[in-house]
């Protein structure tokens, strides 16, 4: 979560607290008035762009592109905090060439490690491991590559390699101000201002929802967000992004009740091993699947609390479908929305509070 009593410069992208989270909002207002920064990006000037130091009103689906371009000027002007990319992420780290994969010790010797990784040392001029259990070099880190070339001797003749952090760089190099601004459709000059005051204004923190998330490119788009905050360096610093502590408590999921236990695999499982069904959750267009057509096995009944399926997802009509055909729906809600959609959605269930 922002820390954004403390943020030097905050980052709401996509999302409009004033409407969705009106604690944050308030604590961004008492923030503002204390000094901190703010830099909104949205296509629509609505919420807190009114009171933005940057409006960026960003093209829908381009919000990766616009992620790399910030990336660029940081990196290129030197506007990242070298000393947490070696310490807390992959960029020294180097990749192969001829394979895109990491340098393991597996490819130095024939009873190597595939978990010993390696990057170059710049002032040794030799290679250092990184072993991933503990998650610790054998050695100092301040003289550790995050760029350049490397000629490695493997098992298999001499290999070139990369540190990560090189190739994310080289990513970001076909993001330049004047190529965002033809895809992303914001002025070259306000992402250079947007650049500068990331950087001259931490500790930073952000905040990105659902405005950025209804694109098919979302998850890398996420990712490239992700990278540029990383280059802020403030990750869990008083002021950045926060892992608070969790107050101890039971868990109730239940999922550790024998009934639980003995419940089929979730909905997309096979499908889709690393995604939402990996902790029982389902994507609607699954659900409609099991519900149709029984694959991979039917459902009959749905209670929802506060959500309404065929706004907030894709294929409305589809899902409707999917709703009549369930043998049991019961829905809870404090509104009785009167969208035309919600309408359909509310003439589909069985039961309503």
């Amino acid at each position: 979560m922002p820390d954004i009593e403390n943020s030097g410069v905050l980052i709401l992208w996509g999302y409009n607290p004033s409407f969705t989270r009106l604690t944050h909002a308030t604590a961004v207002l008492a923030a503002l008035k204390r000094g901190m920064r703010l830099i909104v990006i949205d296509p629509r000037h609505a919420g807190l762009a009114g009171k933005a130091d940057i409006w960026l009103r960003v093209r829908p689906g381009t919000d990766g592109a616009l992620a790399l371009g910030l990336a660029h000027l940081m990196i290129e002007r030197g506007w990242y905090d070298r000393d947490f990319i070696r310490n807390w992420s992959n960029g020294p780290l180097l990749v192969r060439a001829d394979t895109g994969r990491l340098l393991t010790e597996r490819d130095l010797a024939p009873s190597g490690d595939a978990g010993r990784l390696f990057a170059w040392d710049t002032a040794s001029a030799r290679l250092v491991a990184y072993d991933a259990a503990p998650g610790r070099y054998d050695g100092g880190i301040s003289s550790l590559a995050l760029d350049g070339e490397y000629r490695i001797a493997a098992l298999g003749g001499e290999v070139v390699c990369h540190p990560a952090f090189e190739l994310y760089a080289q990513l970001c190099r076909g993001y330049p101000p004047e190529e965002v601004e033809k895809i992303c459709w914001v002025p070259r000059a306000q992402v250079e201002e947007a650049a500068r005051l990331i950087w001259q204004a931490r500790p930073v923190s952000y905040y990105a929802w659902s405005g950025h998330e209804h694109h098919g490119n979302v998850t890398q788009t996420a990712r490239a967000m992700s990278l540029l905050y990383a280059l802020t360096g403030s990750f869990d610093m008083p002021g950045g992004n926060v892992l608070f502590p969790a107050p101890p408590a039971a868990p109730i999921t239940g999922e550790d009740l024998p009934a639980a236990q003995r419940m089929a695999a979730p909905i997309g499982l096979a499908e889709r091993p690393l995604g939402p069904a990996r902790w029982r959750h389902m994507i609607a267009s699954d659900f409609y699947r099991a519900v149709l057509y029984a694959k991979p096995y039917p459902v009959c009944g749905l209670v929802g609390f506060g959500a309404n399926i065929l706004l907030n997802h894709a294929n409305g009509a589809y899902g409707r479908e999917a709703l009549k055909a369930l043998e049991f729906f019961v829905h809870a809600d404090f509104v009785h929305d009167t969208d035309r959609r919600t309408r359909r959605y509310r003439a589909a269930c069985r039961c309503g509070f």
